[in-house]
């Protein structure tokens, strides 16, 4: 509320950033989450969510939110929040006609540039938009939602950014979100820059934890090889103040839908200013995780080799836990790449949040993907079990004396996240293979 006027926000976009966005904003100003799917915007309605994520039901519930197909909504908006993939030039042209077509009233409007975007997109949208009847501050504001945490990191986030032109009218925007923000954020967590900086900030956080991702998982190669543990080593870093111990789990590879395209966007964006050492260096945190997962498959194929009509099950297929998004998922690039080099060979995966449905979609409905209810029902007459998604269950609900009694010889798990006590399974009577170990 700005001077007793309740504002009115619309939120383009219905995916994770958008709807927990909105939802929260929807405690302090009259929010509409605009999509152009019908099909999306009708499930939300009908609260049917298209996608997991813990706690979004509860807080739809208490939310007082409004989905719409309309983009006439916007005529009325004092803040429009942008919540699109905008990597691709198309849809940013898309919406900006959409801006052209619809918002026709003369009152200001501020539009917040929220999911990431290439450097200089608010700079892109100021100009495309100066003939417009209605004067438009661009701000931009981006989004630090982890899946599996975002409602979480929304209403307690480690910081806001907020970052304007420096105008006149500009600053004026920005103290009027400062001021929405403030209902829920303490005010020295909202930290003020320029728009070049807020852009290249968001592209920095991810590229960095990609980073650390990458650097750990280096490290189980050289484990590997060395007969070093990469259990003992974490913990040693751990130990660092310097260090501390947030993204040292080794794992498969990172994954998902951000951090390799923050990555690509950042190396274009050092290519395209002739920063070719930087461009390269930040290219080779990509390759590091495309190593990492080759390497897990070479281990697969070099113990299911010989083996006649081999079974291999997959447990977790979501790109990590909390999540059911397939998107870049380690797991699925696993299956496709050894469907590929392997002609006799049959899946059966169970993943506690992704649906059969979505399962049979992903491998087009491959009869030698199979999906399961349960682990019990996927390690059936299995040769090969691979631990591809770090669920929480996984580390504590498998009964692996009993699946062992399913099994077939030889009896191999692998695991990619350092799940299993090792010592353990191999006295029940299995194979084991740990990365890092």
């Amino acid at each position: 509320m700005k001077n007793g006027h309740v504002l009115s926000v619309v939120v383009v976009g219905s995916g994770l950033v958008g709807v927990v966005v909105g939802s929260v904003l929807s405690k302090y100003a009259n929010v509409v989450i605009y999509d152009r799917e019908l099909v999306k915007v009708d499930r939300w309605i009908r609260h049917d969510p298209p996608f997991f994520e813990p706690g979004l039901e509860g807080l739809l519930r208490e939310s007082n939110v409004h989905f719409t197909a309309s983009p006439r909504c916007l005529d009325t908006a004092d803040i429009i929040i942008l919540c699109i993939n905008f990597s691709h030039s198309s849809l940013l042209a898309d919406t900006l006609d959409m801006f052209h077509n619809t918002c026709g009233s003369p009152q200001r409007k501020i539009i917040v540039e929220k999911s990431t975007f290439p450097l200089n997109t608010c700079t892109q949208i100021t100009h495309a938009l100066l003939a417009h009847p209605t004067h438009f501050d661009i701000l931009s504001i981006p989004e630090f939602l982890s899946q599996g945490s975002a409602i979480r990191d929304a209403l307690c986030p480690d910081r806001v950014l907020v970052g304007c032109d420096g105008s006149e009218s500009g600053l004026r925007a920005r103290d009027t979100l400062i001021g929405l923000y403030a209902n829920w954020v303490p005010r020295e967590k909202i930290l003020t820059q320029s728009i070049y900086s807020t852009e290249l900030s968001k592209l920095a956080s991810n590229a960095l934890l990609a980073q650390r991702i990458s650097s750990i998982n280096s490290f189980t190669a050289i484990c590997d090889a060395s007969g070093a543990n990469i259990s003992q080593l974490t913990h040693s870093l751990s130990t660092d103040r310097r260090i501390r111990g947030e993204y040292l789990s080794p794992s498969l590879a990172f994954g998902g839908s951000c951090l390799e395209k923050d990555l690509r966007m950042l190396v274009y964006l050092c290519e395209s200013l002739n920063l070719h050492h930087v461009a390269r260096y930040w290219n080779s945190v990509i390759e590091m995780n495309d190593y990492q997962l080759h390497r897990f498959i070479q281990r697969v194929k070099e113990i299911v080799v010989g083996i006649e009509s081999v079974k291999i099950t997959v447990l977790g297929l979501a790109f990590k836990k909390d999540t059911g998004d397939l998107r870049l998922s380690p797991s699925i690039r696993v299956i496709k790449e050894l469907l590929r080099q392997l002609p006799d060979i049959h899946f059966s995966v169970y993943d506690p949040v992704v649906t059969s449905w979505q399962i049979i979609n992903e491998f087009d409905a491959s009869e030698k993907v199979e999906p399961c209810q349960s682990i019990d029902e996927a390690a059936i007459n299995t040769h090969c079990i691979l631990l591809l998604t770090n669920w929480d269950e996984f580390y504590t609900q498998i009964d692996w004396n009993a699946i062992y009694q399913k099994i077939n010889p030889p009896g191999w798990v692998l695991d990619g996240h350092l799940i299993v006590d090792v010592k353990q399974l191999e006295l029940i009577g299995y194979k084991v293979y740990q990365i890092g170990h």
